[in-house]
């Protein structure tokens, strides 16, 4: 009984030394607390960088989280100002430049975006997943083809990730250069995602591009069977399966894709895919 009874106190004194100090309850409100509701989870993080002696890099976790917060509940001055803060809270931090970058892309300022992804190289240059994300934004919003292949060559140097592969055979082959190469790109996605509709989608392009529809055709279809509803592969089908003389079958893919996006037609004409 005498050990039963040392071992509850011990248990109980145990649990007291555990409770989470003021500093770490606030802490985990900001940061952790995914039930919250957001104005709450605001105010948590308000109430932590207000009352917490906090490190540099403790200060610009806070603001971002709440920058996040903010951005999310559709109070873009205020995110902004709390992205710029945490930036200015910790510079050396590429957290903070990658964060922000996002924010300035979902919001068309590419310019500022490219200067937040390029200073995350700078702090950053062995990341692989920062070269990718300078080359999207060069790829997608400033039509950069040369830039985005060179950081995207930057970006296989450092990781061998099959997605990085798949990034560049996609950018190749929206292009039609280096077609090729695009297709060898695709061929290392495939065999280190084989069952991705996004890479598969992608080797259909290259496909296309070099003129294989039957090729295009089968990766399009495999694409399609990955994930139901992907109206970018199924306007693929429809137009492989167009060159391939399947008239019929090739107008209801293509119907069918429209219906969920009308843009379609003309982005995949811009790859030189088109009816």
């Amino acid at each position: 009984m005498k050990h039963i009874a040392a071992l509850v106190v011990f248990l109980a004194l145990s649990a007291c030394s555990r409770a989470p100090a003021p500093g770490e309850a606030l802490r985990s409100a900001c940061l952790d607390d995914e039930d919250a509701a957001p104005q709450a989870q605001i105010q948590s993080c308000t109430r932590y960088l207000a009352e917490t002696r906090l490190s540099p890099a403790e200060r610009a976790g806070a603001l971002l989280q709440r920058a996040y917060l903010k951005e999310q509940a559709q109070q873009a001055d205020a995110a902004l100002a709390d992205y710029n803060a945490a930036v200015a809270a910790d510079p050396n931090d590429a957290n903070a430049y990658i964060w922000r970058r996002a924010f300035y892309r979902n919001r068309g300022d590419y310019r500022r975006a490219l200067a937040d992804a390029s200073m995350a190289i700078r702090l950053e240059p062995n990341s692989a997943n920062n070269y990718s994300a300078r080359a999207s934004i060069y790829d997608e919003d400033l039509h950069d083809y040369q830039h985005a292949i060179e950081d995207l060559n930057k970006a296989v140097e450092l990781s061998s990730a099959g997605y990085l592969f798949n990034d560049r055979c996609w950018v190749r082959a929206k292009a039609r250069r280096a077609l090729d190469l695009a297709l060898a790109d695709c061929e290392r996605a495939v065999a280190a995602m084989p069952n991705n509709a996004n890479v598969l989608d992608s080797r259909a392009l290259a496909h296309f591009q070099l003129g294989d529809y039957q090729a295009a055709f089968a990766d399009y279809d495999a694409a399609v069977r990955r994930q139901e509803g992907n109206g970018h592969s199924l306007y693929g089908r429809g137009v492989a399966q167009l060159r391939l003389g399947r008239s019929a079958e090739g107008q209801a893919d293509i119907a069918q894709a429209l219906k969920q996006d009308e843009g379609l037609a003309a982005l995949y004409a811009s790859y030189g895919v088109a009816p």
